[in-house]
């Protein structure tokens, strides 16, 4: 008897990627068991529709596209994709990022292994990803190291855990809560640490599933204002966790704080805001996580990029 595998569904949020979003396309199209390619454009104003209709002739039935009148901002952008997808799993990407070839076949084979219901369990299959960097440096994720994966929030919370590559059940969608409030910066965390507060299975495979470019999109560069509403980002990531019953525990409130006075810091160069934000972080340390706890990697990571930037 033919094997009978999932539908997956791609949803991607994309504004003024002329120059990139044929390979984020091409990306997908590569991919097995590819059911639709629901995209959101947020009234682009280059190319990128036109490119996008183009698909949609070249590919019939596969595409469902979306064009907001009006520019609503990224997180708005995205709360319109949640309505999108019918398969029986979503894979969410970015219209400047890039899946990798194989990638829906490992997560095909990885519920096979698992013996999973794809229509009625609630799960999601998380590979590796791979950030990279303008100057051609990157960094990949190493989810599996923290295996078995007991508190994907905590690890994520501390940007240990990368669910870029997350293919999810399509159930799972049905209970995200819409945060966007307009264009407001302070919802990024709220809405993005979803998969985390509603998924109850996760299981990590190692391969690649997501190509993060970064410093590109247009978080990368934020006016003051913007930088000014991401201070709140992690209070109202809070008041979101506690009113879904959520409570995190002192040391993962301690990082929170640590967050919002970094944010801060890097809002308004404050002095104070700097020492309150050692001062925190020293109170977050959780010695539960071991060494890779400490987040050591990422800041090697990011002297090393800096140092290579100085030489240049």
């Amino acid at each position: 008897m033919e094997q009978v595998n999932p539908r997956i569904s791609a949803i991607v949020i994309t504004y003024n990627q002329e120059d990139v979003i044929e390979r984020t396309m091409d990306s997908l199209l590569s991919q097995d068991c590819i059911y639709e390619i629901c995209v959101s454009d947020d009234c682009s104003t280059d190319k990128t529709w036109n490119i996008l209709q183009d698909y949609s002739k070249r590919f019939p039935g596969l595409f469902k596209m979306n064009r907001n009148e009006t520019n609503l901002g990224i997180f708005a952008n995205e709360e319109q994709t949640w309505k999108m997808p019918t398969g029986d799993l979503v894979y969410r990407i970015a219209g400047d990022d890039l899946c990798p070839e194989g990638y829906f076949a490992a997560v095909v084979k990885a519920i096979h292994s698992n013996g999973l219901d794809w229509k009625n369990d609630c799960f999601a299959i998380v590979g590796e990803s791979l950030t990279v960097y303008p100057d051609g440096s990157s960094h990949r994720s190493r989810n599996s190291s923290f295996l078995p994966l007991n508190n994907p929030l905590k690890l994520k919370l501390r940007e240990l855990f990368d669910d870029r590559s997350a293919c999810f059940s399509r159930s799972l969608l049905d209970r995200y809560i819409p945060v966007s409030k307009g264009r407001s910066y302070a919802v990024e965390a709220a809405q993005d640490f979803q998969l985390e507060v509603f998924c109850p299975h996760f299981f990590l495979i190692p391969d690649s599933g997501s190509v993060y470019y970064a410093e590109l999109g247009v978080s990368a560069h934020l006016s003051r204002e913007k930088m000014l509403q991401r201070v709140d980002v992690y209070n109202y990531l809070n008041d979101f966790l506690k009113s879904q019953g959520v409570e995190l525990d002192s040391p993962d409130s301690y990082y929170l704080k640590f967050r919002t006075e970094f944010l801060k810091y890097k809002a308004t160069h404050s002095f104070p805001s700097l020492i309150n934000a050692f001062c925190f972080f020293i109170c977050s340390i959780d010695l539960h996580l071991g060494i890779r706890g400490l987040e050591l990697s990422r800041f090697v990571n990011s002297i090393n990029r800096k140092a290579a930037a100085g030489r240049r």
